[in-house]
């Protein structure tokens, strides 16, 4: 016996099987419940939290992450861990910035702020991919630059 329910809508669907032999025949009642589908990550826009710029990306730096079906319903707040430092999964999803899990600093369905790991310095680019429960979204290719250096105070004359 099999079904292919991929034509069928969500819902429960009612039926029997029956089992004949000879002149004798059992029935079986099944119920089929056909679920609605997780929605798969998708990304939208990959920017910097500070000014929403799509561009380049420094190591240390917030991210906003936005697009359809991120994380949960419900959003979350960053989690600690006992040692004081961001979890990487919150809500059951995580970010994977240039294949390093990221920080994770809020979570919702349509944004994610993670912090870009410092482990990525020195890349030319980064790939920036959100995985949850649903699946993964693709990896979004992003230009990586050098953490600016802080400049000496200017000398007044």
């Amino acid at each position: 016996f099999s079904i292919n329910a991929v034509p069928l809508a969500p819902g429960n669907y009612s039926g029997s099987i029956v089992i004949t032999s000879g002149s004798q025949s059992v029935t079986i009642p099944v119920t089929l419940n056909v679920a609605q589908p997780a929605a798969l990550p998708l990304l939208g826009a990959v920017a910097s939290a500070a000014s929403e710029v799509p561009g380049a990306l420094y190591p240390g730096e917030v991210l906003a992450i936005h697009g359809l079906n991120l994380g949960p319903a419900t959003p979350s707040v960053p989690s600690v861990s006992a040692q004081g430092q961001f979890l990487t999964t919150v809500s059951g999803v995580s970010v994977l910035i240039g294949g390093i899990p990221a920080s994770i600093l809020y979570a919702s369905q349509m944004l994610i702020s993670a912090l870009v790991p410092y482990e990525v310095a020195g890349q030319p680019a980064v790939t920036v991919q959100v995985q949850n429960s649903s699946g993964s979204t693709s990896a979004w290719a992003v230009p990586l630059a050098p953490r600016p250096t802080a400049r000496p105070p200017r000398q007044l004359h």
